[in-house]
């Protein structure tokens, strides 16, 4: 039988709906699992909703609410999606305890990062380093220190498609990194423990050939 995994979805204001890219429920059908997806609802839906899937996938979308982290809004914020986030924080912290796989993709990183003690930056410009103007769209090459991550893609410097302007910032007590880009910027995160599965990636696999992460995921639910 195909694990089940929840996806979470971006809201679509304008149709007052929600909306997802299909790469993702691709990937995850091709990895042998069985993709629903998972609309913003209220908090206390979380524990039912982990209850019912084997695993979760956090899908990438708009800014987070820096009311989320108990910052004002700066100049360089975009979109944001404050249920969104209230909800996918609910869920991460609800699989964590329950010790269901997850895994989230661009923005996903940053709300697994958060929802389990770290922080973001509202915008990489804010980071006293250098950072790479490709984050903002375009391929670039990261540099991997979790082997199993390494094989999974390939090699330990592969090139990656990262879109984002936010990023994690401090890293979770009970996260570590796993892959960074030539500035410093985290571009991967997984659990310090090996008994959970969390797995964080700014760069967006769902668009590239190589379906390993997905076949990863798939694995650690079939696990439980």
């Amino acid at each position: 039988m195909r694990p089940v995994i929840g996806i979470t979805v971006a809201e679509y204001q304008e149709y007052q709906g929600i909306k997802l890219r299909e790469y993702y429920y691709h990937k995850l059908w091709q990895a042998g699992t069985l993709p629903i997806l998972l609309p913003p609802l209220p908090s206390e839906a979380a524990p039912m909703t982990i209850a019912k899937i084997d695993g979760l996938l956090l899908s990438g979308g708009g800014d987070i609410d820096p009311r989320i982290f108990d910052e004002q809004a700066q100049p360089l914020l975009r979109q944001i999606e404050y249920q969104r986030d209230i909800w996918e924080i609910a869920l991460v912290k609800t699989a964590w305890r329950q010790r269901k796989p997850l895994m989230g993709i661009c923005r996903g990183i940053q709300l697994v990062n958060l929802a389990l003690g770290g922080s973001v930056w509202q915008d990489l410009s804010y980071c006293p380093r250098q950072t790479l103007s490709a984050h903002d769209g375009g391929e670039h090459r990261i540099y991997i220190s979790q082997q199993q991550l390494a094989d999974i893609m390939g090699s330990n410097s592969p090139i990656v498609n990262s879109f984002h302007h936010q990023g994690v910032r401090q890293i979770a007590p009970v996260l570590e990194v796993a892959a960074t880009a030539s500035d410093g910027v985290i571009e991967a995160l997984a659990a310090r423990d090996r008994q959970y599965f969390a797995l964080g990636v700014q760069w967006h696999p769902e668009r590239m050939d190589n379906n390993g992460l997905f076949d990863l995921l798939a694995t650690a639910c079939g696990r439980i």
